[in-house]
């Protein structure tokens, strides 16, 4: 092994090979008046869903329930005729068969853990058999199994699946929060217009929609087991497609393969070095890759390319500003991501002290408080004051943008691309809601969350556990696989 093998080596390790995106971005500030326009740039074509059967049963599905979201969950049940697909990442979902068992134990079992048997509430989706396309439905099926759980097992970790960049155990990471542990997803009213090409559809409608989005399979991307850290609780991660914005808006599920950009920063205690551990400790694979003999899952990464950064780069500006103009434009059929939110108004002076001190990171911990320092506070109640600084924000600072930095040379950085193949994946995500998750993130680094679906900068830093088995040799050059510890 050369020097210089080793020497890459060691900084894929300690998490210092790849480079921060402050490396590469500046914030650019811009009048707000600048996203005007926005939302309609970047929204698909009205009806498209209809040419995706899940986005199809989706939208079709949302009309047949017969009460208000905010009143529980609603379970999903299977049509007759659907067959999911062979089960290889939980070992909760159930076959259409299964389901049928009428043992009382099973269902006792069921009730407890959270879940519940189909009933009159029910929401039965209208769902093409399988055979008329080409897409994968199973999304549905693992909705009917974790749909109620906010555990951690839902995220389905596996050692037979590797994530995007070629590890093990993987999980799969949600772009629209799960319905199952948080009510974040009905702030996506406004935008799953735009993704699924929307007009006309009330605000009722459109959360029951966003509910049945999360569960869809393209909503979902195997990512490290510990993404949860990185990619929601502190958003250190960032990952932009990096296709053209056209080829974004006409997307097709199938064997359509599209370049992601996959960055990391730090925030608040946690290094970019740690955040780049938890992500990828792998070279890039393109000169050894290898369809006919690699694990399932495996997908080509390398480094990234001028047109996949310019094009992510646009991509990001873009969907920040269409997002920015659902929370100032009023051309949305009054449908706005804080509508229905309670009125500050209704909060002591105590309350709305004590909610900002805990968006800042300012309070004591719940052991070391008195019981006048603890309040039971509403959680819309902080979503309003997100939401009011949010604004005041880009009032004063503009709204904050990815750009280039000067006289950026890419030879001379290192930028991970990844290669989203759906021939070689069980579940991977609609381009469109990644770009989503990656404006939040990025707005959460500017102080700026469009919306509350990730992380607080207070937060503990969970560094990588060091029991982690690399399982694939990154490196092009021919060594012994690692065995080590992470």
């Amino acid at each position: 092994m050369t020097e210089a093998f080793l020497e890459t080596f060691a900084k894929l390790k300690f998490g210092n090979f790849f480079s921060p995106w402050t490396d590469v971005w500046d914030v650019e500030g811009v009048n707000k008046s600048k996203c005007q326009g926005s939302f309609d740039k970047i929204s698909r074509t009205k009806g498209y869903y209809k040419n995706v059967v899940q986005y199809k049963a989706t939208v079709e599905g949302s009309e047949q329930a017969n009460r208000p979201v905010d009143e529980g969950p609603v379970p999903l049940r299977q049509a007759k005729e659907f067959h999911p697909v062979p089960q290889v990442a939980t070992g909760r979902m159930r076959t259409p068969k299964q389901r049928k068992g009428k043992k009382k134990k099973k269902s006792s079992s069921r009730s407890q853990s959270g879940d519940s048997s189909p009933g009159s509430n029910d929401l039965v989706l209208p769902l093409a058999h399988p055979s008329s396309s080409a897409e994968s439905l199973s999304s549905y099926s693992m909705a009917s199994a974790s749909y109620h759980s906010p555990s951690p097992s839902c995220r389905s970790q596996t050692m037979d699946l590797v994530d995007f960049t070629g590890q093990t155990p993987s999980a799969r990471a949600r772009m629209i929060p799960n319905p199952g542990s948080t009510d974040c997803y009905k702030y996506y009213t406004t935008i799953t217009q735009a993704v699924l090409g929307l007009k006309g559809f009330d605000a009722e409608r459109l959360k029951r929609i966003a509910r049945l989005l999360a569960n869809s399979d393209y909503n979902l991307l195997r990512a490290p087991a510990f993404h949860g850290n990185y990619l929601d609780i502190k958003p250190c991660w960032i990952l932009t497609p990096g296709c053209t914005l056209e080829e974004m808006k006409a997307w097709k599920p199938g064997d359509q393969s599209y370049p992601v950009l996959a960055m990391a920063r730090g925030c608040g205690d946690t290094k970019h070095e740690e955040a780049y551990r938890a992500m990828c400790v792998h070279y890039y694979n393109e000169d050894t890759f290898d369809t006919s003999n690699k694990i399932k899952g495996t997908l080509k990464t390398s480094k990234c390319t001028s047109d996949v950064f310019k094009n992510a780069t646009e991509n990001l500006r873009t969907m920040v500003l269409a997002m920015t103009e659902t929370l100032f434009g009023r051309g949305f059929y009054g449908i706005n991501p804080d509508i229905g939110l309670a009125n500050t108004g209704s909060l002591s002076e105590k309350d709305r002290k004590y909610v900002e001190n805990k968006l800042k990171g300012k309070l004591k911990p719940k052991s070391e408080r008195s019981s006048e320092e603890h309040r039971q506070i509403p959680v819309s109640s902080y979503n309003v004051v997100q939401f009011e600084w949010t604004k005041a924000s880009m009032f004063k600072d503009g709204i904050k943008l990815p750009k280039e930095r000067d006289n950026l040379v890419l030879d001379k950085v290192e930028l991970l691309q990844f290669e989203v193949d759906p021939l070689e994946l069980d579940v991977y995500p609609d381009p469109f809601l990644l770009l989503i998750k990656a404006a939040i993130n990025w707005s959460w680094c500017c102080d700026q969350k469009l919306l509350p679906a990730c992380g607080r900068p207070d937060a503990p830093s969970s560094p990588v556990p060091t029991m982690i088995e690399i399982t694939t040799v990154p490196l092009p050059v021919p060594v012994t696989p690692d065995k080590e510890d992470d």
